[in-house]
């Protein structure tokens, strides 16, 4: 129906666009705390040590194990590598949904379908931002979506393979962060009021089996701190008090808005069309090939009711982050562009939905305050202050600081993970989570199983630790898990004396250092000869 030299042409433009904004995102992006202990979790697997049993990770398995595949990059090109092989996850992840929803559309329409989608989900800055950021965010949405494009083929002669691949798949979502594993009911029903035959066995098959593959070592090693670490861990955050929930919930809402309000806007246009009546047509150019687009359309459900179900789910946690939102969002929008291309009447109308979505993903991407925050620190006054150097640089230069003074293979007091990744240092055991690795009033039998620090145990790791250097950020000694709330002032100076009584501070105290642009103190073990280096 459109032309396809023109298609080519906007393919080429979006995925330059794409690659702008990835390459922004790598190099001038904030850091994330998450970033460090996940990369940190990654080099363990990497080495041998298993999540749960070894060291403390409060997410499914999967993804530190795939992440040890690039264990190898980040350690020698450090957190820049791991953005990267993130950011190729997330745009395999656009790809698929876009060749899903092309499935799952008449043959003149898939050119477009796909089109729409890639530009929703990767011509997004915050999107994208939290694609390449190292979260479990880009790898569960590839998984996802590999596995909606795997159904798409249960209607073929492989149907029995495509239906446990798509098991398999979604499954193996589950195993990387755990509110996925909504989607495997809602397919499940989909399937069995779809009329897919026996699908639904060979998908339930599939689901099961991989999901016993990745449970069931960690329930025979580590039962409890498997448990803790998947469920415990984020059931165990507090709100604190009506007001707040109300205020975070009614903040989840809002940001997520203003995140993805193309979509929301496309969403309105859907509804007003369902209100008014005003039906598109569906029919394919050719017999055969409407019948095996028509075929498929079970699965539009199964989208929209698990962009819905999740995002419900998210919406019901203590603290509903927007970026939770990263992982189902290139569901939302299959369901979405698929809806409106259905709806489009005519060659001039499907150009026109293309050409104004590929004009609008793009002008929206220069209106993200994300992209502020590539270069300018915060507003002051009536000034905004300007970044120095951006926020990797700056940890690759204090990394490397470090790495200096410290020696290879050295150890590192600190609760910012990114910096003993960054450096190659090596973390104290107990503080594998960073920020979020003090648990003061558990019992210490308990926190030695769980392989975090009480208060007795955090203490003596301030007092007595080995290691030469510490380099200490506003996360540092502010945090108290498994509440994730913050540690009174009067805590919070003891554990800082502490410190000091064993390390002495060495050089000016670095300002608007990494996520949340806190202060970071580089402190040397006393005792030891001095010889600081430029940093």
């Amino acid at each position: 129906m459109i032309e396809k030299r023109w298609l080519v042409m906007l393919w080429v433009v979006a995925f330059i666009f794409c690659g702008i904004l990835s390459l922004a995102n790598v190099f001038l992006g904030d850091l994330n705390q998450d970033e460090g202990w996940y990369l940190y979790a990654a080099r363990q697997v990497a080495e041998g040590e298993i999540p749960y049993k070894d060291f403390a990770y409060v997410q499914a398995p999967v993804m530190p194990y795939v992440y040890s595949l690039a264990a190898p990059l980040v350690s020698r090109w450090g957190l820049a590598a791991g953005r990267l092989f993130t950011s190729f996850l997330g745009l395999a992840a656009a790809i698929c949904a876009a060749v899903a929803a092309a499935r799952m559309t008449p043959r003149e329409k898939r050119g477009a379908v796909a089109l729409l989608v890639f530009l929703l989900v990767q011509i997004n800055v915050f999107q994208n931002y939290y694609s390449v950021v190292v979260k479990t965010y880009s790898l569960s949405q590839l998984f996802i979506c590999a596995g909606f494009l795997s159904l798409t083929f249960i209607d073929g002669k492989r149907k029995v393979l495509a239906a446990i691949l798509g098991g398999v798949l979604l499954g193996a979502a589950a195993g990387t962060r755990i509110s996925a594993v909504i989607v495997l009911p809602v397919v499940l029903l989909c399937l069995l009021t779809g009329r897919t035959g026996r699908s639904w066995i060979w998908f339930s098959v599939g689901a099961a089996v991989v999901g016993i593959v990745i449970a069931l070592p960690f329930i025979l090693t580590a039962p409890d701190q498997f448990w803790f670490g998947v469920v415990k861990y984020h059931a165990g955050r507090e709100a604190g008090g009506l007001i707040n929930w109300v205020c975070y919930k009614a903040g989840f809402i809002s940001r997520s808005v203003q995140d993805y309000f193309l979509v929301v806007a496309l969403i309105i246009v859907l509804v007003v069309q369902k209100l008014f009546h005003v039906d598109g047509e569906v029919a394919g150019s050719e017999s055969e090939e409407k019948g095996a687009e028509e075929s498929r359309l079970w699965l539009l459900p199964a989208l929209w009711w698990s962009a819905i179900v999740v995002t419900l789910a998210h919406f019901a946690a203590s603290f509903p982050y927007d970026d939770y939102q990263v992982m189902i969002f290139p569901v939302l929008v299959m369901a979405i562009c698929i809806a409106l291309v259905r709806a489009a009447k005519g060659r001039r109308t499907l150009c026109a939905l293309l050409c104004s979505v590929f004009i609008l993903s793009i002008a929206a991407s220069f209106s993200s305050p994300l992209n502020q925050g590539w270069f300018v620190r915060e507003h002051d006054r009536i000034w905004w202050r300007m970044k120095k150097q951006s926020a990797i640089r700056q940890l690759q230069n204090t990394a490397r600081y470090l790495r200096d003074m410290s020696g290879p293979d050295g150890l590192l007091l600190t609760q910012d993970p990114y910096l003993a990744v960054e450096s190659g240092l090596r973390l104290p055991h107990g503080l594998e989570l960073g920020p979020f690795s003090y648990f003061p009033d558990w019992e210490r039998e308990k926190a030695e199983k769980y392989n975090v620090l009480n208060r007795e145990m955090f203490r003596e790791l301030l007092s007595n630790c080995d290691a030469p250097v510490a380099a200490l950020s506003g996360y540092a000694l502010s945090v108290e898990c498994p509440a994730v709330k913050e540690l009174s002032g009067s805590e919070q100076e003891e554990l800082w004396q502490l410190v000091r009584d064993r390390y002495t501070l060495v050089g000016p105290v670095q300002e608007n250092f990494g996520q949340g642009n806190s202060d970071l103190r580089i402190m040397v073990r006393r005792g030891l000869d001095e010889v600081p280096v430029e940093q």
